[in-house]
């Protein structure tokens, strides 16, 4: 614009004064400056290239041709003034007041409240599959462990049967009972036995227990 401006000036172009174009939005009266008379042999007019970009921007010479109207004669019609129809001025794009910017804001209103809520709405709908997702692998998780414990506890419950099998046969067996070991007879020795025994068979207090121990376990039973 400082090199439109230096132009204008330099060709004695007259631009309006500070405030016109705001004065002009408002529909406030302005004062348009008059053009000054064109000198002696300029029959071109100065117009501003746009298709130029940046530091390109420049002032030409436009070359016109100039068209001799004919002389309109009383009576005499001419070639151009019988097919010729006036045509109604073209209407100039008018600019955005502040009051129509305001307006369009006012008017997006509702489709912006829209999509927060479309937005916040997918937020939770996301959220809550999420929890889903959090609480199904917890779910299979503990399913598993359990399912571990149950095999553990059957291991143990075979492994009690061979105790129990050898325990059996050392009662079985032809031992003096004056024989003492560690301070123990061998009695006392098979009984302590039995005592472990039953203490690690799942079994001994009866299938509800064994159900019990098995739900009580949880999806952290094993870090593993």
């Amino acid at each position: 614009m400082a090199v439109l401006t230096t132009l204008l000036r330099r060709a004695d172009i007259p631009t309006p004064p500070a405030g016109y174009w705001m004065r002009k939005e408002f529909g406030k009266p302005v004062e348009q400056p008059s053009l000054p008379p064109t000198p002696s042999g300029c029959v071109e007019p100065l117009i501003w290239n746009t298709e130029r970009r940046g530091g390109n921007r420049h002032l030409e010479q436009i070359k016109t041709e100039l068209k001799v109207a004919p002389v309109a004669r009383p009576g005499v019609q001419t070639p151009d003034s019988e097919n010729k129809t006036p045509q109604p001025p073209k209407p100039r794009p008018s600019k955005p007041t502040t009051m129509t910017r305001v307006a369009t804001f006012v008017a997006a209103g509702p489709l912006l409240v829209q999509q927060r809520k479309d937005r916040e709405a997918a937020e939770r709908e996301r959220q809550l599959a999420e929890q889903r997702r959090y609480e199904e692998e917890r779910r299979r998780k503990r399913d598993a462990n359990r399912w571990r414990r149950f095999k553990e506890m059957a291991q143990d419950w075979r492994e009690l049967a061979t105790v129990r099998d050898f325990l059996a046969t050392l009662r079985s067996m032809n031992v003096d009972p004056s024989t003492e070991i560690e301070g123990q007879s061998v009695a006392e020795w098979i009984a302590w036995g039995d005592n472990w025994l039953q203490r690690a068979d799942p079994t001994v207090n009866g299938v509800d227990i064994v159900f019990r121990q098995i739900a009580a376990i949880t999806d952290w039973t094993y870090r593993d």
